[in-house]
C-alpha cells in the first residue's frame, strides 16, 4: 500500500518557542508548576484518507473531497480539496498504524457534515475509494518536571494540538 506525508510548514524554531510558552503559560503560574524543555522531535502520525464524490439533487456536479481519520483515536480532518502530499521516504519518523482504516466512521463523517451543509436534505450519494495512509507531521515537546511529560505542535498549522496527545502517546508506545 502507498503511503504519503504531508508536509512541516512550522519549523523546528517556532515549535520550540510555542512548546516554551505552552509550558510557561497561565497554568503553569497558578500552580507554580513550570516545566523545563528538554527535547523536541518531528513525528509523523498515520491517519487513514478516504477520497470521496458526494452528489445529491441540490447539487449539480459531484463534490470531490478528502476525510482523514487519524488511526488511534479516530480524529477527523476534512482536508482542502487542493491539499498537496508526497510519497514517504526512508528515514522519515513515521509512527506505527493504530486501527484498520474505517470506511464506515469515514462515510458517516462526510454524510453528516453534507447533511448539515444541505439546505433541502435530499438524498445524498457518497462514493468513497479506498483508502490510503497519510502521515500528519506534528513537533513533541519533552518536558521534565517531577515526571515526563509531552506537549504537540501540528507542524501544519503551528497551533498546539491538545486533543492529539493521547494518539501520539499511544503511538510512541506501539513504537
Amino acid at each position: 500500500m502507498s503511503s504519503y506525508y504531508l508536509k512541516s510548514e512550522t519549523s523546528e524554531g517556532k515549535a520550540v518557542n510555542l512548546l516554551k510558552k505552552q509550558a510557561s503559560g497561565v497554568i503553569a503560574w497558578i500552580t507554580g508548576n513550570k516545566k523545563n524543555l528538554k527535547a523536541v522531535e518531528l513525528v509523523y502520525l498515520p491517519y487513514w484518507c478516504f477520497e470521496y464524490q458526494l452528489m445529491s439533487k441540490n447539487i449539480k456536479k459531484a463534490v470531490s473531497g478528502k476525510i482523514a481519520i487519524e488511526s488511534y483515536q479516530e480524529t477527523p480532518a476534512i482536508l482542502p480539496k487542493d491539499t498537496k502530499y508526497f510519497e514517504t521516504v526512508e528515514g522519515m519518523e513515521l509512527l506505527p498504524v493504530g486501527n484498520d482504516p474505517n470506511t464506515e466512521r469515514a462515510y458517516q463523517l462526510i454524510y453528516w457534515d453534507a447533511f448539515f451543509h444541505e439546505k433541502k436534505k435530499s438524498k445524498i450519494n457518497i462514493f468513497i475509494d479506498e483508502p490510503f495512509l497519510l502521515y500528519v507531521p506534528y513537533w513533541i515537546g519533552y518536558f521534565e518536571e517531577d515526571e515526563l511529560d509531552i506537549a504537540v505542535v501540528d507542524a501544519t498549522s503551528g497551533k498546539i494540538d491538545m486533543p492529539m496527545k493521547s494518539s501520539i502517546i499511544k503511538a510512541l508506545c506501539n513504537n
